[in-house]
């Protein structure tokens, strides 16, 4: 199942009035259809038309008998009927001096690309046999995109593709011919309106704990030796334990290109069960954010006939981005601490460092990191994104790490961000929401230990 290849020749050929191959849905492709080789048709008809398709295939291992099965399935995203023009109609007489001119006969045409799908789908195959069609709902134009996957005898495929497709129908000497011309183009997406500010923040409550004499006043790390904890480990101090929930409020939504910085807030709130008898209850307490990183992971997922219970999962591509470092940032950087109880409200991190997420991964890096494409699904082919997060901080030189996965949601660019490079294919606001956690304390008794409780259960998001 080969996508669709530019075919032009002298018999017939399509020609844009630009160089560019990359629109946007709703914009309009102007171009001309022509032909240089020698024709005389008492009847001929140019037409030109706009087409798309989504297709998959499935080539699952060798049985036993070392017969592999090929499922195949396909969708018509826009169909070629509805978006016909005729360009001409009557004779055609072609001398044979416009085969070497280089320019023939042209009829110009300008062609609207749709802003959704066709309400129509194509059909399921398992082998060759094809099934009854079904109708789908209209959606928003996917764009292009192509993935495979090949390993073990096994063989995945999927695309979606769009092309201009050009027909020449002559009558000579009562026989009829038609000949074709295409060119594939490529359709990326944008989100209709400005550049997204509401994120549809999710909250998570991750709880986690440390335990160490360096948490006492005036006793600091480099005094923390193991003399010293011996002394206080005979004495009648209580081991001090700083524990509670790290709130962190990170988006559900990404847009491509957005000036506005994601936001990624943080905050910890101390248990009170646990400080209530701690020695340094009452006692502020300073953390230090260390780093934090997140890995955009995509998962491409595809569905043909005979597969129609389950998705075939192409593994999962990982972008990571540094959000912040202490250390990457050099020296001289001031350093960014998470407000604990009563210091204030939470720090937004993604303010701070203008987090900005683009087509090749953190925005205003001089290299790239990866490609990211906007999440879509269609009848056959999902693309999705999910992200893992990690934090680590510092209080009084011990240090505190949590984890935590968010689904996302990456939209295209604005419609007010032009296209990107045309050379790529891809390979709703809400409220936070808090999720429930155990909120047993942590055993006593054990000096410079962290065990935080992470919670990976994606909450709920109302919008």
């Amino acid at each position: 199942m080969p996508p669709t290849i530019e075919k032009v020749s002298s018999m017939l050929g399509i020609r844009l009035d630009s160089n560019v191959t990359s629109f946007l849905p709703g914009s309009t492709v102007t171009g001309c259809v022509y032909r240089q080789a020698h024709i005389v048709s008492a009847e001929a008809i140019v037409k030109v038309t706009t087409l798309g398709r989504a297709k998959t295939k499935v080539v699952a291992a060798p049985s036993i008998r070392g017969v592999a099965t090929v499922y195949r399935g396909r969708s018509t995203l826009v169909d070629e009927k509805d978006h016909v023009q005729t360009l001409f109609q009557g004779p055609l007489h072609i001398p044979p001096i416009a085969s070497t001119d280089g320019i023939g006969h042209q009829w110009p045409f300008s062609l609207i690309i749709p802003l959704r799908t066709t309400a129509i789908s194509g059909s399921n195959e398992q082998g060759e046999a094809d099934q009854p069609p079904e109708r789908t709902d209209q959606q928003s134009l996917p764009a292009s995109f192509t993935m495979n996957r090949a390993g073990f005898g096994a063989r995945d495929e999927g695309f979606i593709e769009y092309t201009i497709k050009a027909e020449l129908q002559s009558k000579r000497q009562g026989a009829s011919e038609t000949v074709y011309a295409t060119l594939p183009i490529i359709i990326q997406n944008n989100h209709p309106g400005p550049p997204v500010t509401n994120f549809q923040l999710t909250r998570y409550r991750l709880y986690g704990w440390i335990s160490s004499y360096s948490l006492l006043p005036g006793i600091s790390a480099a005094r923390s030796t193991i003399s010293h904890k011996a002394k206080l480990l005979f004495s009648s101090s209580k081991m001090p334990v700083f524990a509670g929930h790290l709130e962190v409020d990170t988006p559900a939504v990404i847009q491509l290109e957005n000036p506005n910085p994601m936001p990624i807030r943080l905050q910890f709130v101390p248990d009170p069960k646990v400080m209530k008898d701690s020695p340094i209850d009452g006692i502020p307490q300073k953390m230090q954010l260390q780093a934090l990183t997140m890995e955009i992971q995509t998962a491409t997922e595809i569905k043909c006939g005979g597969v129609e219970s389950s998705w075939a999962a192409i593994s999962p591509k990982t972008i990571r981005v540094s959000v912040w470092s202490c250390l990457a940032f050099g020296p001289g950087t001031r350093p960014l601490y998470i407000p604990c109880a009563g210091d204030g409200p939470p720090i937004d991190v993604g303010r701070k460092v203008n987090l900005r997420i683009g087509r090749t991964g953190l925005m205003g890096k001089a290299y790239p990191q990866g490609d990211v494409h906007a999440s879509f699904s269609t009848r056959h082919i999902k693309y999705s994104h999910r992200i893992s997060y990690e934090l680590r901080a510092v209080v009084a030189g011990e240090v505190l790490k949590f984890k935590w996965d968010s689904e996302a949601t990456v939209l295209p660019p604005a419609n007010d961000v032009p296209p990107g490079d045309p050379d790529w294919l891809q390979t709703p606001e809400g409220t936070p929401y808090e999720t429930d956690v155990d909120e047993t304390p942590p055993p006593a008794f054990q000096d410079a230990w962290l065990r935080p409780r992470q919670h990976n259960t994606v909450p709920s998001v109302s919008g």
